[in-house]
């Protein structure tokens, strides 16, 4: 995923120096990075949920709970992550007037 995002800052930068063609293409790519967060986004908190569900039906066995806070911290971890990055890849098809 940071892949993507360095790759659309690079395409940015190149866009603001070429023609509308090569914008338009960076806003597709854009566009299309956009969409893989959300299907990452809805992974991620489905992670958290199965997690949050093993947790509670753990009943206090201690290698189930600890897997299920792995899964559960896991799945935190993605869904900031993916929001932070549809926060940019937002920002920046605003700031290329898409």
């Amino acid at each position: 995923v940071f892949v993507v995002i360095g790759l659309s800052l690079s395409g940015v930068a190149y866009a603001a120096s070429k023609t509308t063609a090569s914008q338009d293409l960076v806003l597709m790519g854009l566009r299309i990075a956009r969409a893989f967060l959300l299907v990452f986004g809805v992974a991620s908190i489905n992670y958290l949920l199965v997690g949050s569900f093993k947790y509670m039906i753990a009943s206090g066995r201690n290698e189930e709970v600890s897997l299920s806070l792995h899964k559960i911290t896991v799945g935190l971890i993605g869904t900031v992550t993916v929001a932070c990055l549809y926060i940019v890849v937002t920002s920046m098809l605003q700031t290329l007037g898409a």
